[in-house]
């Protein structure tokens, strides 16, 4: 996902806390990102509640075009997946709340994250809270437990070691973690042993998601 054509591209989209969320953009190297902060309970100057097309557009134009200059900033606080972190006020997101471009399926996931929307099938056992892409080729979702609340970050590769891309994860892996968050086996997954601002247990699917071949 591009957020403008020749710049950064979409890098995740996470709840931060329970009041805010955050559109984190990269340039798809080694180098720092730059992620957007929103308050959810913002009002913006009219006394409506944030527009999330209103929160896409300011990070498509805004955001994009002082992308080097935040990234580059030392004395702007950064999370644990080296993004700079840079508060957006309700007053410049009023600003561009009329100009939206029409292609966001950004959007709707960012409402979805934001506001909610229908209950999904799984929602019962789990509620989806974010994504981050890692380097290699990597994603990183994030997945809160109905139960107990903890909030697990599921790794997994996006591409097989032969380079070719991974299909149908969308179909299948939900069907995995809702099992194992249900029955208590995502705790006993592979760990990986990174700081995550965004989770309390980070586990590895490449197993589940990649696994090897059969011998012979």
């Amino acid at each position: 996902m591009t957020a403008s054509p020749g710049g950064p591209t979409v890098r995740g989209i996470v709840r931060a806390d329970d009041g805010h969320t955050r559109i984190a953009l990269w340039a798809g190297d080694a180098g720092p990102g730059v992620a957007a902060e929103f308050a959810l309970e913002s009002l913006a100057d009219n006394g409506e509640v944030l527009r999330a097309e209103a929160a896409v557009d300011h990070v498509r134009t805004v955001l994009t075009a002082d992308f080097e200059r935040h990234r580059s900033n030392p004395s702007l606080t950064r999370d644990s997946h080296h993004n700079a972190i840079v508060p957006v006020s309700p007053a410049e997101i009023a600003a561009l709340a009329g100009r939206v471009g029409p292609e966001h399926g950004l959007a709707r996931l960012f409402v979805m994250l934001a506001y909610g929307g229908d209950p999904p099938w799984f929602a019962e056992v789990f509620t989806f809270t974010g994504f981050m892409l890692q380097a290699g080729q990597r994603c990183r979702a994030y997945l809160r437990a109905a139960e107990d609340g903890t909030t697990y970050g599921i790794d997994f590769p996006l591409r097989h070691a032969n380079g070719h891309a991974i299909r149908g994860t969308a179909a299948s892996l939900p069907q995995e973690l809702e099992s194992l968050i249900r029955v208590g086996d995502l705790t006993i997954q592979p760990r990986i042993d990174v700081p995550d601002d965004y989770c309390d247990v980070l586990v590895d699917m490449t197993q589940w998601v990649d696994p090897p071949s059969p011998a012979g």
